[in-house]
């Protein structure tokens, strides 16, 4: 075994410095995306937030199934279907499909998804986490 990170659970948990330790604390969504003058492009979105890199840099992103939330189509960073709904008593997990790849949601049981159904999805721009290759 390598040693990969050293931290306490809080940081290890939300930031996390590659993927493999992401995954290991728990479910994780990895946006591959290039750095443009506005912010993060992907997929079928844009993240309007400041870069450390230089524009046309492609990296990849890392968020948790928590911090993503269903918006209005104005507030979007995502759009995508509804491709599975798991019910977990306090929560459900909805797996949304966007542009031919799974996204995780994390939200209250509030609201019944259907397969198909639409969403907007927003992202917690602080806790967006930019993932290293190691």
């Amino acid at each position: 075994g390598e040693l990969q990170q050293i931290g306490t659970p809080p940081s290890v948990y939300h930031r996390p410095v590659n993927e493999y330790v992401a995954g290991f604390f728990g479910k994780i969504n990895v946006l591959e995306a290039t750095v443009t003058n506005e912010g993060y492009s992907f997929r079928d979105g844009l993240i309007e937030a400041p870069s450390d890199y230089k524009t046309g840099t492609q990296l990849k992103l890392m968020v948790r199934p928590e911090d993503m939330q269903i918006v209005s189509k104005a507030e979007a960073h995502i759009t995508g279907k509804v491709s599975h709904s798991f019910y977990f008593g306090s929560y459900q997990q909805v797996v949304v499909d966007v542009a031919g790849s799974p996204i995780i949601l994390r939200t209250a049981n509030t609201e019944t998804f259907v397969e198909g159904q639409q969403l907007f999805l927003a992202i917690n721009r602080q806790n967006l986490v930019t993932l290293t290759n190691s």
